[in-house]
């Protein structure tokens, strides 16, 4: 990112996230009446577009130093420790079968909510957006074909899939 007026690469950042923020206000204008939208949140991971629900993401924060766990699936990359919490991370793109890329300046751990009411993170590659749709930019997916996707949404010409947080962070489907 190129910084004319001098700024800091973390003020910079700053204004990126208060835009996406903007821009997630004046989308919920966008959605028909009548009909409640779902927000998620859009990541990027090994070359492909996710979608987590917006209601189970705690925080978004920086990948900094990670802690291997011994005796943990390959797809546990380690735990970091998170305002007193030891928050186990996930890479997203081993558990959904893609290209594992290196952490790199635009990585993220977003931080959920799990089921048992813990907390997880889930090192993604960026996250690109928050998005609205409606019940009718939804489609079901064949569990088979999908392994921890649960639904696409479709948003203009762009598809989505929506990550099954559940499968995604069980460690009982095949790996």
């Amino acid at each position: 990112m190129t910084m004319a007026d001098g700024a800091s690469t973390s003020a910079a950042h700053g204004r990126d996230w208060l835009e996406l923020a903007r821009t997630a206000a004046r989308s919920w204008l966008a959605v028909p009446n009548g009909e409640p939208p779902r927000e998620l949140l859009v990541v990027e991971v090994g070359g492909g577009g996710y979608a987590i629900p917006i209601e189970r993401v705690r925080e978004i924060v920086q990948p900094g130093s990670l802690t291997r766990i011994p005796r943990t699936p390959a797809w546990v990359v380690g735990a970091i420790a998170l305002r007193g919490d030891i928050v186990e991370v996930v890479d997203l793109a081993q558990r959904l079968r893609r290209d594992r890329t290196s952490p790199g300046a635009a990585s993220r751990i977003v931080v959920i909510h799990a089921e048992d009411e813990g907390v997880a993170g889930l090192l993604v590659d960026s996250v690109t957006g928050v998005l609205r749709a409606s019940a009718s930019d939804f489609v079901g997916c064949d569990e088979g074909d999908f392994r921890a996707v649960e639904e696409m949404v479709r948003v203009g010409e762009s598809f989505f899939g929506v990550v099954d947080l559940d499968r995604v962070l069980g460690a009982g489907h095949g790996d």
